[in-house]
């Protein structure tokens, strides 16, 4: 995957989320969110993990809730492959969260603002 590719799968995402927010209006956007990005095909399949790293504009997003000594714990505990999961996941995560802000207000239309606890827009 190229740079390209990444800003599209995650432009593609938080219009996904905002049509499903406009659906079904008990949505929680952050739980939304969170879910979608932890089922997402490449936080599944580990090939993608290092290319997410690698295009994200939030690579360190994981230093929110990892320290280096957790990360360490991580790494001695499950290994290198699991610790740049948890990097890639919370870089897709900020960047899908990063989209959904970008959005216009029109793109909002019909949501509730208790969907939006926590997102900044």
């Amino acid at each position: 995957m190229n740079y390209t590719e990444y800003k599209t799968e995650i432009q593609d995402i938080a219009h996904g989320i905002i049509e499903e927010c406009l659906k079904f209006p008990d949505i929680d956007l952050q739980d939304y969110t969170h879910q979608t990005v932890d089922g997402h095909r490449w936080i599944i399949y580990t090939s993608y993990h290092q290319d997410i790293v690698n295009n994200s504009d939030n690579e360190d997003s994981y230093l929110d809730n990892y320290g280096n000594e957790d990360l360490g714990a991580l790494v001695a505990e499950h290994g290198l492959d699991h610790a740049i999961m948890v990097q890639a996941f919370y870089a897709m995560h900020q960047d899908v969260q990063d989209a959904i802000g970008e959005l216009s207000h029109e793109d909002f239309e019909g949501c509730t603002e208790e969907q939006f606890d926590g997102v900044t827009r």
